[in-house]
């Protein structure tokens, strides 16, 4: 694979250790025992995100960037277009189906087909060479498949076409989806593995076939008795890969490469040497067309600063120093001024950002090379925006009488599962490992309410003081395996004890209630107003009732918290069932938010408007109105009613018993009135406030309470 003069062991050895790719053993194959005639087998150590590396082709490519040699690529493999060529299905369209049911969970899976194979031995030059890496020989078929895994780095999959059950359309055909719940699938290593719902398969019309990216089954294997092979090669999202082969113990060497993500852009050139290598060993002929489910993603490019790349390096490296580096490793470079333009090679998945194309500078010129001082120099700067904003979030809340907590990010599973939301799964690790709490939380709440509940039991606080928050991160599984961390902002806060100024009936547990709901949504307002600021283009933060997003929230009092529009967080009173499950004495309020969506407009900007030169005029009015009529609607329908000279606009109480109908309440507002021209007096909003209520009861049945 590599032109010049050939290299010894010991050179390779050092070339792949100083290019981060150390050796954990170096053994010499005496040939005798399986394919060595004078090999060596070198043992080496690869980082999680250098898939691309599980292949002689790979390491290859960092052996001859190290030593300056041009490295010779195999076969068909070499046509480095076969990633953006148009496939069309063609006749092996008319002969075979291809179902992609699967989603996300594939991100693009291929077929072709090779009639007339003669399935038998492999040859000695290919027994050889898989014995070197300690694979036993099969058939020549499947020799062909694992031949191109150690070779290429694509794992890929081959069956008998013949034992493909046919569709409604009369073709055999394959479908890619997930599996049933409970459904049986018998392996080629003989083992029957019952699988869960979800779970990626290759399957035919009747049944599953194979369990995606792990292990073939056995029911389309190849066999002496095999005509025509029907070859796939794919790639699969890699945590489904994961957590299937996890659960079942089935660690095999595709999915450990899947599980370090195959690249979709070397799916087409894997497949084309894998039909090579089977008409060299087993003949047959290639159907014309290939059948295709998903597409191949662009090349990525990345913008590349050679200056910065020498800041960060402390090397006065030449442009062209540099150029050549990123073209040893690669990369396609378009050189021109100071910002250029590299394309990522198509197999480096590990490439996304500038300071990636750094370091394989670095790895390329020599990390020996790299200057080291004896003194580290620091500079002082100002705290980023986002340190500041957080500090002005727990200033408030402070201020608002909370106390800040530190909590783990494990709880117990029946914790974890009352907070689950729908689709999204629970991340767990093995009970041994944590005792009983081995769920990492889907959100920060069931931790505060830990604590709260602990609070409790030690009698530490006085009843209705504990207000709790936290920043930390909830974690939760989608459903095509991939694992997310969303860092929030949960606060927990008691119940106002006694009479609260404003609440009706006073005193009472339903008053009690509505006064901490109101307490928390002014406590995310003061956030709103301290770290988005007010007025202007600035996002505005709204409270609006919804559906429950876990069994935590109580369903009557459950709101969305918005952020100019976007849903970032929920708000509400615990549910009866999770309050018993925290053994908690009563209800809390509780409130979780993204951070992300709070810290993004700080820091705040206030619009500022000259002070009016006349006072104004408040009038309250207090509609009774049907219980099921909410603030935003009666806001909406005295701002949609354009009452003039109206200069605000805000909410003042709720009442709600005798002497009002049952179903019925009283909502009291406040509008203020002002001419910029002179001072009111109260008999010129006779007209207007007259026009308001006739205006409410048309739009929501509204009458006036006179009492």
């Amino acid at each position: 694979m590599l032109e010049g003069e050939p290299l010894s062991a010991d050179q390779i050895e050092e070339a792949l250790t100083f290019a981060g790719f150390p050796i954990e053993s170096h053994t010499a194959l005496d040939g005798a025992g399986g394919g060595g005639g004078g090999d060596t087998l070198l043992d080496v150590e690869i980082t999680s995100n250098r898939g691309d590396c599980l292949s002689h082709l790979g390491l290859a490519r960092e052996v001859a960037a190290a030593t300056g040699r041009r490295l010779v690529v195999p076969g068909k493999v070499a046509g480095q277009d076969v990633a953006d060529r148009a496939y069309v299905a063609g006749a092996l369209g008319a002969a075979v189906g291809l179902e992609q049911r699967a989603g996300e969970g594939c991100r693009l899976f291929t077929l072709r087909l090779v009639r007339g194979v003669k399935v038998g031995p492999s040859p000695q030059w290919m027994v050889r060479r898989l014995a070197a890496v300690g694979q036993r020989s099969i058939n020549n078929v499947v020799d062909c498949t694992n031949y191109v895994q150690y070779e290429l780095g694509s794992p890929t999959h081959v069956f008998d076409l013949a034992r493909v059950a046919k569709g409604a359309d009369g073709k055999p055909t394959i479908v890619v989806r997930g599996a049933g719940a409970g459904e049986k699938l018998g392996l080629l290593d003989g083992s029957t593995v019952e699988l869960k719902a979800g779970e990626m398969v290759v399957a035919d019309a009747e049944r599953a076939t194979s369990l995606a990216g792990v292990m073939g089954g056995q029911d389309s294997g190849v066999s002496a008795a095999t005509l025509d092979v029907l070859v796939e090669v794919a790639t699969w999202e890699p945590g489904l890969v994961r957590k299937a082969a996890r659960r079942l113990g089935l660690r095999t060497d595709a999915s450990y490469r899947f599980e370090r993500n195959v690249s979709a852009r070397t799916v087409h050139a894997a497949a084309a040497r894998l039909v090579e290598l089977i008409l060299e060993t087993a003949g047959g002929v290639l159907e014309e067309g290939v059948l295709v489910a998903g597409a191949v993603p662009a090349a990525t490019r990345i913008e590349f600063r050679p200056a910065r790349c020498r800041t960060l390096l402390g090397l006065g490296l030449a442009d062209d120093q540099i150029e050549r580096a990123l073209r040893a490793q690669g990369l396609m470079v378009t050189a021109a001024g100071e910002r250029w333009v590299c394309v990522v090679p198509d197999q480096r998945l590990d490439l996304r950002i500038e300071e990636d194309l750094v370091e394989e500078v670095a790895r390329t010129v020599g990390l020996d090379k790299l200057p080291v001082s004896d003194r580290m120099a620091l500079r002082v700067t100002s705290p980023q925006n986002s340190e500041l904003a957080v500090r002005e979030l727990s200033r408030v809340l402070t201020g608002c009488g909370f106390f800040e907590t530190v909590t783990y990010s494990f709880v117990t599973p029946r914790a974890a599962g009352v907070f689950a939301e729908a689709g999204v799964g629970l991340v767990a690790v093995s009970d041994e490992r944590r005792r009983g709490e081995g769920t990492l939380r889907p959100s920060v709440l069931p931790s505060l309410l830990l604590c709260r509940c602990a609070n409790h039991h030690a009698r530490s606080a006085a009843a209705g003081a504990v207000r709790l928050f936290e920043i930390a991160s909830g974690y939760g599984e989608a459903a095509t395996g991939q694992q997310r961390e969303t860092r929030r902002l949960a606060m927990v806060m008691d119940l106002p004890p006694g009479y609260a100024p404003g609440v009706e009936p006073a005193g009472s547990a339903f008053g009690r209630k509505q006064a901490g709901v109101r307490i928390m949504r002014g406590v995310l307002d003061q956030l709103a107003a301290a770290l988005v600021g007010t007025g202007g283009e600035r996002p505005g933060l709204t409270v609006a009732a919804a559906a429950v997003p876990s069994g935590a929230f109580d369903a009557a009092t459950c709101a969305e918290v918005r952020l100019g529009g976007s849903v970032i967080g929920h708000m509400g009173l615990v549910s009866a069932a999770a309050q018993g499950q925290f053994e908690l004495d009563e209800a809390v309020v509780m409130a979780e938010v993204e951070l992300a969506a709070l810290l993004a407009n700080f820091p705040p900007r206030a619009v500022v408007r000259t002070l009016p030169a006349f006072p104004a005029i408040d009038r309250d009015l207090s509609l009774i109105v049907d219980e099921a009529v909410s603030w935003a609607t009666i806001e909406a329908s005295i701002v949609g009613l354009k009452p003039e000279r109206l200069d605000g606009l805000r909410f003042v109480t709720t009442y709600r018993g005798k002497p009002l109908a049952a179903g019925k309440k009283s909502v009291t507002v406040r509008m203020t009135f002002r001419d910029e021209q002179r001072t009111l007096r109260d008999e010129e909003l006779g007209r207007e406030m007259q026009r308001v209520l006739e205006g409410m009861k048309a739009a929501v049945g509204a009458t006036v309470r006179e009492a």
